[in-house]
């Protein structure tokens, strides 16, 4: 097969469940001698490194996948690991295969369990305007959804409640002066399973 002159660079992968792994990989831009567009994509894996590898996808893939939304294999089986590289095509012609990347899917949809996060505290500002909740870091984590509200009547705090993207151990939020605060997070693993809460308390004041 004719190849063009063509490099994937930056592809990536990781497994999303123990039935999948998500893939991504740069875009390239078709040469001038290239007259079929859109480009297409070619992927293809392996059980080995190096090894002879056969085609995923059997529709040619046309847009290149991103971080927000990749392609997905699958077909893959729980407790392999996969190695996969990608090609860009124009018609008959095929580009140099990407870097090799590889992924191993879990053994099942399950990873070992996360603790409760520890060390929670919560400041106040000298105002009592201001919370910030800290807690350490927790084995396993990748991202901490905090919580907070109000203790005299429940209503929750917008500013601390974060669904997911936010990795650090600690966030402040503006609360209103006087009112007892009740702060709680929760820690995710990589395939978004979350370890029960603890739940500290705290006062915002006026000194």
């Amino acid at each position: 097969m004719k190849r063009m002159l063509l490099l994937i660079v930056a592809l990536w992968c990781a497994p999303l469940d123990a039935q999948s792994v998500k893939l991504a990989w740069d875009s390239v831009a078709a040469p001038t001698t290239c007259t079929t567009t859109p480009l297409t994509y070619n992927l293809y894996r392996s059980t080995t490194s190096g090894g002879a590898s056969t085609l995923v996808n059997q529709l040619q893939i046309v847009t290149a996948p991103t971080d927000a939304a990749p392609y997905v294999d699958a077909s893959v089986q729980a407790g392999m690991t996969y190695y996969y590289t990608v090609t860009a095509k124009c018609g008959a012609s095929e580009s140099a295969r990407s870097n090799e990347v590889s992924a191993t899917v879990p053994s099942s949809n399950l990873l070992p369990p996360l603790a409760a996060p520890v060390g929670l505290t919560l400041s106040c500002s000298a105002d009592g305007k201001t919370m910030t909740a800290r807690w350490n870091a927790l084995l396993g984590a990748v991202d901490y959804w905090p919580r907070a509200q109000y203790t005299d009547d429940r209503s929750f705090i917008a500013a601390a409640n974060k669904d997911g993207g936010n990795p650090s151990t600690s966030i402040a939020f503006a609360v209103v002066p006087a009112r007892e605060v009740e702060f709680w997070v929760h820690g995710f693993n990589a395939l978004n399973q979350a370890a029960d809460p603890t739940y500290p308390s705290g006062v915002g004041f006026l000194s």
